[in-house]
């Protein structure tokens, strides 16, 4: 259903700006690689289908002149999708160039890592799991598209570990002052951001 809603936004292409056309090849692809019992003739056409969709989408954007961080991140996507690595990476560079003029913040602090953006974050982590459902060498290609974002290893280790979640224990006021170091401590050794999800009780 999901794929089948992203697809449907993609239809409408001027208005989509490839944001619908990158979600649903990301869903496509991830539903090809996670459900061995889809048949070669149905993986070969949604494949199909998938580069149609991308190449219709990256002719529409680069038809935009005024592009927003959003779009280069569609953009970028898109051509990940379609393993154009060395052009994903141009693009990568033009998303963060806009994103800084967005955010209004310096755009060698954004590429060192040291204004960490939420969107970012997002965007790293989609478009390194996309990579790793179509790159024969997922560290090399990794390297090559996101290397000027110098903690990108950081994004790619938490895609490769998968989803972390912390569990914290009741115990009232000193399991408070526990819990508070405790996240302290993963905030200072930079761990903290692979938290997913978080569980308590009490």
């Amino acid at each position: 259903k999901a794929i089948a809603h992203y697809e449907e936004a993609a239809k409408r292409t001027e208005e989509d700006m490839g944001y619908g056309a990158s979600n649903a090849v990301y869903l496509r692809l991830l539903y090809i690689h996670n459900y061995p019992f889809v048949n070669d003739r149905d993986k070969a056409y949604w494949i199909k289908q998938s580069e149609n969709l991308c190449n219709l989408h990256i002719a529409e954007i680069k038809k935009n002149i005024d592009k927003s961080s959003w779009d280069w991140a569609s953009l970028l996507s898109l051509q990940i999708a379609l393993q154009s690595f060395d052009e994903a990476k141009k693009t990568f560079e033009s998303y963060l160039k806009t994103l800084s003029a967005e955010m209004d913040v310096d755009l060698d602090d954004l590429k060192k890592g040291n204004v960490f953006d939420r969107q970012i974050y997002i965007s790293l982590k989609q478009n390194i799991h996309l990579l790793s459902l179509v790159s024969d060498n997922l560290e090399k290609d990794t390297a090559k598209v996101f290397g000027i974002f110098e903690k990108f290893s950081i994004v790619f280790e938490s895609v490769r570990s998968g989803k972390v979640g912390l569990a914290l224990s009741g115990g009232g006021f000193r399991a408070a002052l526990y819990h508070l170091g405790l996240l302290y401590r993963l905030a200072e050794t930079d761990e903290l951001r692979h938290i997913e999800a978080i569980s308590t009780v009490s």
